[in-house]
């Protein structure tokens, strides 16, 4: 994505260049409005990542991952069986809290039991399937009955 910061960069540069009538060509005068560029190209580089990513017109082309923001209800199911009775445990209702921007993911897992929190998240992209994955590391932080 190099190439969109790049272009973005110069075409904030020709738009503050014709706002100032500075005009079109690289001289000093344009040299002058370089951390006028810099400072615009922070703030909207800033609200992008925050923010403007989530809008439908970037995603497929500009954002190639989905937004999963939210609260997500499911079920664990553990393929961990018993070794005295070979039992598998019975499915576990889980609540999963997804916080993401456009560089960051963090995920945190609840059930009855416990509270788990990621240490490392990341959405990958299977090139076979095509198929996006959230993948994840947590680390319990509570463990006992909720009351």
């Amino acid at each position: 994505m190099l190439w969109v910061r790049l272009i973005s960069f110069v075409v904030i540069w020709a738009a503050i260049l014709y706002v100032t009538r500075t005009g079109l060509s690289i001289n000093w005068e344009a040299l002058k409005k370089l951390p006028d560029v810099v400072t615009v190209y922070v703030i909207l580089a800033f609200a992008f990542t925050k923010w403007f990513w989530r809008m439908s017109v970037f995603q497929g082309w500009l954002v190639p991952f989905t937004d999963l923001q939210g609260t997500w209800r499911g079920e664990l199911k553990s393929t961990w069986k018993d070794p005295n009775t070979g039992q598998s445990l019975a499915p576990i209702p889980t609540t999963l809290v997804i916080r993401q921007t456009f560089s960051s993911i963090s995920c945190t897992v609840f059930t009855g039991e416990s509270e788990s929190y990621s240490t490392a998240a990341q959405i990958t992209h299977d090139e076979e399937s095509g198929a996006l994955f959230l993948n994840y590391n947590i680390t319990t932080t509570r463990t006992g009955q909720r009351r």
